[in-house]
Formats: C-alpha cells, sequence, structure tokens
C-alpha cells in the first residue's frame, strides 16, 4: 500500500537568510519543497542590484542553498510581468501626485500572483515565503466586530496555519523544529474563534471550502511584515504559508547557521529592490519612465515660490532639495497632478485627522458593513494610532484618527489591525 504524498510547497527563494530558512524549515516539518527564483529584471537591465532580488548573486546564493537542502530550484523569468504590475505602477502613482507601495504589488501580483500560478504547474499545494506574519483560519464567517479594541468580548482558542509537522530530516537530521503543536496559542482579536491546520502528511491540499483565512502580525513586532500582505484576497491566503511567522530575526539566523547555510550572517536589505540607492526620481528617469517637466512651487495661498522640475520627484512630508528660500521651514504637504504644482505648507499643515481610503479589502468577512475601531498604520513604520473606520460604499471607508497624525500620504497603504488581527486595508486617497 503507497503511503500518502507529502503535501509539496514552492518556497520562493530570493537569496536572502529568511527565504533559506523558510525552506529549510518546510523540509524540517514534513513538506516536500520546491525552490524558486522570479527573475524580475531583464538581463541587460543598469538598474539590477548585484546582490538584490533576482540579481546574479542573489541567484547564486538561491541555487547554493537549494543545493545544500538538496531540493529542485527554478529559476523562472517574470519580467514582463514586474514591469507591467510593479515598474508600471510605480511610475504611474508618481506622475499622478500619489507615493506608491511596490512591495503591496509586488506581493499581490508576483509572489502570491503568478508564484502561485507556477506552483499549481508543479503539482505543489502551497506557496512560502520568508514574510514575518501569520495565517489562522476560522471555520466561520465572520462578522465585523463594532466595538472598540479591548472590549472584554470572550477569546477563544486560536491555532496557527502550517505548525511544524513530522519531523523531516531536511536539515541533516539537524532537529531545527518549527512551534511545538502544543504550546499556547494566542488569540487574534479576542472575539473569534480560530482552528484548523496544515498537515504535510495530508495528500491533497488543505484548502478549506467555508470560513475565513485570517491575516495576523508576525510574533516578531520588530519585523513583522503584515502590512506588505494586506491586499492577498481569501483564494491567496488559502495556498499561502509563513513559517517564520512564530519566530524573531534571530530564531530565523540561528536556523539556517543550524543548517550551516551559506545566507546564515548575509545582510538584510531595507530598500525597495529596484531602486538600491532610494534615488527614485534618478531610478524613472533612467528608465525613461519620466521625464523632467518645469511647475510652479506654490504655498497654501497659491503664492509663487518658486519652480519644480516635475512632481514625480516630490513627496509628502518632503523638506530637503525643493530649491527655494523661506523664512522658516515649509514641507510639501500636496502634489496638485492637475495643475503639475508642488503645494508647502509649514509643518503644522502636514497634521490631519481625517482621510478616505479606496479599494478596501478585507480578512475576516466580505464587506465592512458599519464603523469599527481599530489600530491604523498609515505606513510601514507607523507605530499605529487609534482610529474609526466607517464605509461609505464602492469599496471605500473614511477614516477618523483619534489624533491627527503627520504627513499622511496618497498612494500609501492603510492597514487596519484589531490586536495582532489584520482586520483590512486601503489605499490612501486625498
Amino acid at each position: 500500500m503507497n503511503s500518502p504524498r507529502r503535501q509539496r510547497v514552492v518556497c520562493g527563494m530570493s537569496g536572502g537568510v529568511d527565504s533559506s530558512a523558510t525552506a529549510a524549515l518546510l523540509l524540517e516539518q514534513g513538506y516536500e519543497v520546491i525552490g524558486i527564483t522570479l527573475k524580475l529584471w531583464p538581463q541587460d537591465c543598469v538598474n539590477r542590484a548585484e546582490d538584490k532580488c533576482c540579481g546574479p548573486q542573489a541567484v547564486t546564493d538561491a541555487r547554493a542553498v537549494c543545493h545544500q537542502l538538496d531540493i529542485p530550484y527554478y529559476l523562472i523569468d517574470e519580467a514582463a510581468e514586474f514591469q507591467k504590475h510593479v515598474i508600471q505602477y510605480f511610475a504611474d502613482e508618481y506622475k499622478a501626485g500619489r507615493t506608491p507601495n511596490p512591495c503591496v504589488m509586488c506581493n499581490q501580483n508576483l509572489k502570491f500572483g503568478r508564484l502561485i500560478d507556477r506552483a499549481r504547474q508543479l503539482g505543489a499545494d502551497f506557496v512560502a515565503t520568508g514574510h514575518f506574519a501569520r495565517i489562522e483560519f476560522s471555520p466561520f464567517s465572520l462578522s465585523p466586530q463594532h466595538e472598540p479594541r479591548g472590549s472584554g468580548r470572550q477569546s477563544a482558542p486560536s491555532e496557527n496555519l502550517g505548525k511544524s509537522g513530522p519531523t523531516h530530516a531536511g536539515c541533516h537530521d539537524s532537529g531545527v523544529h518549527g512551534p511545538n503543536s502544543s504550546e499556547e496559542s494566542h488569540p487574534g482579536p479576542g472575539n473569534w474563534r480560530v482552528e484548523s491546520r496544515r498537515d504535510p502528511q495530508a495528500g491533497t491540499s488543505a484548502r478549506q471550502t467555508e470560513g475565513r483565512y485570517l491575516l495576523k502580525r508576525g510574533r516578531d513586532l520588530r519585523k513583522d511584515q503584515s502590512y506588505f500582505l494586506f491586499s492577498l484576497r481569501q483564494d491567496q491566503l488559502a495556498h499561502a504559508l509563513f513559517p517564520l511567522g512564530e519566530k524573531t530575526k534571530s530564531d530565523t539566523r540561528e536556523v539556517a547557521r543550524h543548517c550551516q547555510l551559506k545566507t546564515a550572517d548575509k545582510e538584510e536589505s531595507m530598500e525597495i529592490c529596484f531602486v538600491p540607492d532610494n534615488n527614485y526620481g534618478g531610478f524613472l528617469q533612467l528608465a525613461n519612465l519620466a521625464r523632467k517637466h518645469r511647475g510652479e512651487i506654490v504655498d497654501m495661498h497659491g503664492r509663487v515660490l518658486g519652480h519644480h522640475e516635475g512632481i514625480e520627484f516630490y513627496t509628502i512630508g518632503q523638506r530637503k532639495g525643493l530649491g527655494i528660500t523661506t523664512p522658516r521651514p515649509v514641507y510639501v504637504v500636496e502634489l496638485d497632478a492637475e495643475k503639475n504644482r508642488v503645494v508647502v505648507g509649514d509643518d503644522s499643515a502636514l497634521e490631519r485627522d481625517e482621510f478616505t481610503a479606496t479599494n478596501c479589502n478585507w480578512h475576516p468577512f466580505d464587506a465592512l458593513t458599519g464603523p469599527i475601531e481599530v489600530t491604523a498604520k498609515i505606513r510601514y513604520n507607523h507605530p499605529g494610532t487609534p482610529a474609526t473606520v466607517t464605509p461609505t460604499g464602492n469599496g471605500s471607508v473614511k477614516v477618523k484618527l483619534h489624533s491627527a497624525q503627520r504627513a499622511l500620504t496618497p498612494g500609501q497603504a492603510a492597514v487596519f489591525y484589531q490586536d495582532d488581527l489584520v482586520v483590512g486595508g486601503g489605499w490612501i486617497a486625498r
């Protein structure tokens, strides 16, 4: 009698320590693992950094790790899709006077779009990445929690998807394990019951046909990346695994060191992968995605203070590099694409306590039906602030911040949390 097939997982390999440790942990948890790097840049691209994303060194490192772990490795060309869904979006947003968030779009369209398609072609059940975030499954279609955070509603146990199954000698029998399934569970928002897990030995895809997949912060709050994953749909979360969700960054490096992986001490990258020097304007010009075009820099009363060479080269809150002289410091407070104007004001003009978010995506439920209390993050490094979110129709919401925040930036993601749970999010509009 044939034993059940181990579940096959495609692991996105970036050439860094996080994806390397992810592959090792998946093997240890009993999965059959295939490593894939998405080649996102043309071979002759001048902007490709040596060790970023699909740069030559990153590919070399990813291939070497897969060889060490004795798993298949593929390099797949997705440059056209990256150009369409990430690079062109990046340029279009700047031209429209908005500040883009390409990492969200890359996750949505490439890592959990095209990579899931490739996984299906290889007969894989799931795609795993090195994101510090967690996914849990609720057997119920949930209703919005309209009470404020910490309202005292009864909590229920929860279980994390993708916890370690039977030990597999992925690291030469290294004994590197994921979280023990018997460890204490941590409830999400304190009101939704979360059950079930994915069993590497199940033999078929463990995707649920009813209920909801819930996205939660990673345990290591300093490295949590749930913000960049808010736009993933239910069908994408159903096929995603985040083995590092229960780990700290130090844990991750220890996994890689224990497995003697060459990426164990590799320095991590913080900037956008295709703009390694953080010079967005230079990238847009070099890639022929934007050109200089003269316009006015005006104050909040419309008085002309100077001129700029294109709104694409500015962002909300910017103070340096404006090329104007004023009695006191001024900051970019608005980018008017229609009039090709950069509007500046003093520091107080950056404070706002209300905005609209569009194209919202929700995880515990299909649609928001009434006001809810959340913690709103208005950019990745923002600590979050209490807010009331009210639906306004057509996938948009009004967000009322309980205290004014600085430099609300159109084009950035606003992500809404209740404790560790990502309730949903949308895109900041004017």
